[in-house]
């Protein structure tokens, strides 16, 4: 079980102390010119009201970073860095002036832990003349056992929510991503409308621009934390596409075509086969160390130098669950089969024959790059309960079709 608090600095930019902040960031080995500089920028500046032709007195500005600037945040997060020290029990994520504090625990006693290191954030707020918006604050239980346990800032309740916002991701207490792809696919439908209502070209590229310009980020933020897995959400989310790549055949005055011949006319990939090639990169990026996440949480170490062991041309492995019937898989490797009783091997499966093996490749770029997708029927509960299928990721500089070991 594990209870997040999301925790809200009001007007967090505004309410700076320049005297706190100057102290703090000579704390910090900042001296001579350069702190002189920090501080010019900013002490000695006034503010005043105009309304009409009327104008109130001048006052000075003694709290604040100017918003917009350079410095703004980075004076922010300097400003907040000490606040992890304060943390006692639980973990802590700073994120500019989102903060949230969490503990996983089995027993409810436990909580307290996590109330003792909300008060003492309560504490350094009030120390460092930063206020929390204690209505703004909300709580997120995770667990289907979780007590619910209440917390407190002050005399103030903490709002329990069963879905909240999380730096632009939908989080829901059951980690079903639903929600999520719900609003996701709305935002961007609205989007794709105001699309054709913002041109009244009947030229196609236009358009295409547009949509990979302001669409893709909208549908593919985080995409490697939610990418959905359910039928109704990927449809939901592939349905945007599907809407745009009609009215655009319709708006360029072309007959209507299933929706593979219009991806194939525009030259668009389906937006499930995007989260496809960002979920392998990502992967890539793990087991390779090119991001702060431990491969080993994903993979064994033995399996990872095994896999570098078998050559460059392996680059790496992905396990999780894709329908079987999706449209991704398609060209059938017929020509060559793929062996993997070392992989079962170290996987602690029992071997199988390489008739329960079918093998697809699905283009992922055009440098080169494959996908093999090993899907299995194996009726061994044990493995079918445990990987439903197999993702490789080959790498052939001369588009080789054919892989055996």
């Amino acid at each position: 079980m594990v209870d997040i608090i999301y925790l809200d600095f009001a007007k967090a930019f505004d309410t700076v102390s320049h005297t706190k902040l100057i102290q703090k960031l000579g704390s910090y080995g900042l001296s001579g010119r350069l702190l002189a500089w920090i501080k010019a920028y900013l002490t000695g500046q006034t503010q005043r009201v105009f309304i009409n032709q009327s104008e109130s007195d001048s006052l000075p500005v003694t709290s604040g970073v100017p918003q917009g600037g350079v410095l703004s945040t980075i004076l922010f997060l300097l400003y907040v860095n000490d606040l992890p020290d304060f943390v006692l029990n639980s973990t802590i994520k700073i994120f500019a002036d989102d903060v949230k504090i969490y503990l996983a625990f089995s027993d409810p006693c436990e909580t307290d832990l996590l109330r003792d290191d909300l008060a003492l954030i309560s504490q350094w707020t009030k120390e460092w003349q930063l206020v929390l918006a204690f209505l703004k604050c909300e709580i997120l239980h995770l667990g289907s056992k979780n007590p619910r346990t209440d917390y407190f800032l002050g005399l103030t309740k903490l709002k329990s929510q069963d879905s909240l916002h999380d730096l632009g991701i939908q989080m829901s207490s059951s980690l079903k991503f639903s929600e999520h792809c719900s609003v996701t696919a709305a935002k961007a439908m609205q989007r794709t409308s105001l699309l054709f209502c913002a041109f009244s070209t009947t030229k196609v590229q236009p358009y295409i621009w547009a949509f990979k310009a302001y669409m893709h980020p909208i549908l593919e933020y985080g995409s490697p934390i939610w990418n959905p897995y359910l039928t109704g959400d990927i449809s939901r989310l592939e349905r945007v596409q599907h809407y745009f790549t009609r009215r655009l055949l319709a708006r360029s005055g072309h007959e209507p075509l299933p929706y593979q011949d219009r991806l194939l006319l525009f030259e668009l990939d389906s937006l499930q086969l995007r989260r496809l090639k960002t979920d392998l990169i990502y992967y890539y990026k793990i087991l390779n160390d090119l991001i702060p996440l431990d491969p080993n949480t994903f993979l064994p170490k033995e399996l990872r130098q095994e896999l570098r062991d078998m050559g460059k041309s392996f680059l790496f492995l992905i396990c999780g669950s894709m329908s079987a019937n999706s449209a991704l898989l398609v060209e059938p490797l017929t020509n060559g089969t793929v062996y993997l009783t070392t992989l079962f091997r170290l996987l602690h499966l029992p071997p199988f024959g390489g008739d329960s093996i079918f093998v697809f490749l699905s283009s992922l770029s055009t440098k080169g790059f494959r996908i093999a997708v090993i899907l299995s029927s194996f009726q061994n509960t044990c493995f079918s309960s445990k990987f439903k299928q197999i993702f490789i990721f080959y790498y052939f500089p001369f588009c080789a079709v054919s892989v055996n070991y």
